[in-house]
């Protein structure tokens, strides 16, 4: 079984409180290598506590640590750019949610993914619940026939971010984007 090198980006509370404790379940699966933060005493704090080299330029630590993947739980603004960061660099790329703030960055994201042949896998918290796997075989099932408009809500108990990367909700659909969904 591969234990798999990380290196994170984005030392705040969502790392801290919740990535950090379901990594431990993982029993060996990934080795934390590397922290990096913009605020020094945040990516301080979480590379002494780990006991990994810790910085606060992304580029730097990617350039200077061996891992096979970053695991981005910056604030939303910047999933696209260290997303992209991570992929050209040759890693297998996890980020937080919501992966990007437009279409066009998502499009960007697996562009990106497809020339490197680096993984991209978006960490939708809410992916694997019983509600949304019964929706995915529902549609792969053709009970819910050929869906040509989403419409989704977002519900945010601790209200929108406040540095000013408010996801925006708005309907796609098929006609905007030929693409398919």
């Amino acid at each position: 079984m591969k234990t798999y090198r990380v290196s994170v980006v984005g030392c705040g509370m969502i790392f801290n409180s919740a990535h950090l404790p379901a990594m431990d379940h993982l029993k060996g699966r990934m080795e934390i290598v590397s922290v990096c933060d913009e605020r020094a005493d945040a990516a301080r704090f979480t590379g002494e506590k780990l006991g990994v080299p810790w910085f606060t330029d992304p580029e730097e630590m990617l350039r200077s640590v061996d891992s096979d993947l970053l695991l981005n739980c910056t604030p939303n603004a910047f999933h696209k750019p260290y997303t992209v960061l991570g992929l050209e660099s040759g890693r297998h790329v996890i980020c937080e949610k919501p992966v990007a703030l437009s279409y066009s960055d998502i499009l960007k994201i697996l562009e990106v993914s497809d020339r490197t042949g680096k993984k991209f896998f978006p960490g939708q918290t809410g992916r694997f619940t019983n509600a949304n796997m019964t929706l995915k075989k529902w549609i792969e099932g053709g009970v819910l026939g050929d869906i040509y408009l989403v419409d989704l809500d977002v519900i945010r108990r601790r209200g929108a971010p406040a540095n000013g990367a408010v996801p925006h909700l708005q309907r796609i659909s098929k006609r905007d984007h030929p693409q398919g969904l």
